[in-house]
């Protein structure tokens, strides 16, 4: 988990059990102005949301598949923590584009985005029409 202390910057929260993923996204995050709390997995995400004393996060962005609870389960629970209720949530996951649309919007996501090779200009506009 790393976040940089800079209440300037939008927070983002990134759940994903890619390390290396995990990694280039959130380096390109904060080279764009964004601070990243990240996790290995969605339980780590949540049990932080639940115990969360600090700032919170602008956004959250969740991989869809990874041990324990997916990024589904992890959005609903989220969902049921006041202080989520409305925060703006994007799945991101190499499952079909087509599946991936119809899952987050059944979810109540604001966003569901492709690990693909456009995943970082979608990523940007996507964060610029939300935070």
């Amino acid at each position: 988990m790393m976040l940089t202390p800079d209440p300037k910057r939008p927070l983002v929260a990134l759940a994903d059990d890619d390390e290396i993923h995990a990694e280039v996204v959130s380096v390109w995050l904060d080279h764009h102005g964004f601070d990243v709390v990240k996790f290995g997995t969605g339980d780590e995400l949540l049990a932080w949301a639940q115990a969360i004393a600090d700032r919170l996060p602008d956004a959250v962005l969740l991989d869809v598949e990874m041990p324990g609870l997916d990024g589904f389960e992890v959005h609903a629970e989220l969902r049921r923590l006041p202080s989520f209720s409305a925060t703006p949530t994007a799945f991101v996951s190499g499952m079909p584009p087509e599946s991936l649309l119809s899952r987050a919007r059944a979810a109540g996501a604001t966003a569901a985005l492709n690990k693909d090779e456009h995943l970082l200009p979608k990523l940007s506009a996507w964060l610029a029409s939300t935070v």
